[in-house]
């Protein structure tokens, strides 16, 4: 079991304390168990989902629109924002141009949707389908790239 949370978190400390809360969910759940059902399996599948949720836990959730201003605060913090900032700049880039511009427009530039509709001459339904999309598409980039090192999750 200690192989399969290593091959998930690699951290030797964070393997140990894992494994450890496996066990102790598994005693704790132990009236659910069917004894008809190797033992094995169940007691990997717990470690997968404890693992599932150590992983959710390290991710840094940041406001989209804050981490635009956090990248050029002097404070203390300005590494790690300027680390998210040039994280969320790569995402960025990496969408449509259509879903890009509408982003930024809304986030860093703070239009609204009507006043982003007005400068690139789209209806308001254009607008909100591709702000949606262009998150969704920033969301399942950091889900592939960041999930497994943790990272940042966009909201």
């Amino acid at each position: 079991m200690a192989k399969l949370i290593y091959f998930k978190v690699s951290n030797p400390s964070d393997v140990e304390d894992l494994t450890q809360e496996t066990f102790l969910r598994a005693f704790s759940y132990l009236h659910s168990y069917n004894p008809e059902k190797p033992l094995r399996t169940w007691l990997l599948s717990i470690a997968v989902n404890i693992c599932r949720s150590w992983k959710r836990k390290q991710l840094v959730t940041v406001p989209l629109r804050n981490l635009f201003h956090l990248a050029n605060d002097d404070t203390s913090s300005r590494a790690i924002a300027n680390h998210h900032f040039w994280e969320l700049r790569r995402l960025l880039e990496g969408l449509p141009q259509k879903e890009r511009d509408v982003l930024v427009l809304h986030y860093v530039h703070e239009l609204t949707l009507g006043e982003i509709g007005g400068v690139l001459g789209i209806p308001l339904g254009t607008v909100k389908s591709r702000l949606n999309r262009g998150l969704k598409r920033m969301r399942k980039g950091v889900y592939v790239e960041g999930r497994e090192k943790g990272g940042v999750q966009v909201l």
